[in-house]
């Protein structure tokens, strides 16, 4: 399967950008996809000197939330974190913030060593495992 490669159009704010891939994508609510960073390093075996190919940096695992037809709003993945004791009962989502690039965001600042900037790629999370995620 060939991994498809998107872009960040725009940072909303901290926890919410876009991407330019949508409905005319087959883009769903809920798919997974990593923002890479530029720096690639390749993964060599110290015995055999044999070349594994590039390893990308993670800056950021998103989902898809509200999808257009040729772009989609993403989120940061969110957590299930427990409000009390009592967590059958009282739980919330929570989403963390994404590493973006402070002057790309409207009204908003985040400082941070790698930040999201617009124009980085997206990539499927096609390795993403949706039964270690606490994403509900």
């Amino acid at each position: 399967m060939t991994q498809k490669e998107y872009k960040v159009l725009k940072i909303i704010d901290g926890t919410h950008i876009i991407i330019n891939a949508g409905d005319d994508n087959d883009i769903k609510e809920g798919d997974h996809f990593r923002i890479i960073g530029k720096k690639v390093t390749n993964i060599v075996d110290p015995d055999t000197k044999e070349d594994y190919g590039p390893l990308q940096p993670i800056k950021a695992h998103i989902m898809a939330e509200t999808i257009y037809k040729k772009f989609t709003i993403c989120t940061s993945i969110p957590h299930i974190s427990d409000i009390t004791a009592v967590s059958s009962l009282f739980r919330r989502k929570e989403y963390p913030e994404l590493d973006v690039n402070p002057k790309d965001i409207s009204g908003g600042s985040i400082n941070d060593n790698n930040p999201i900037e617009v124009g980085d790629t997206v990539l499927e999370d096609l390795g993403w495992n949706t039964a270690n995620s606490s994403t509900f």
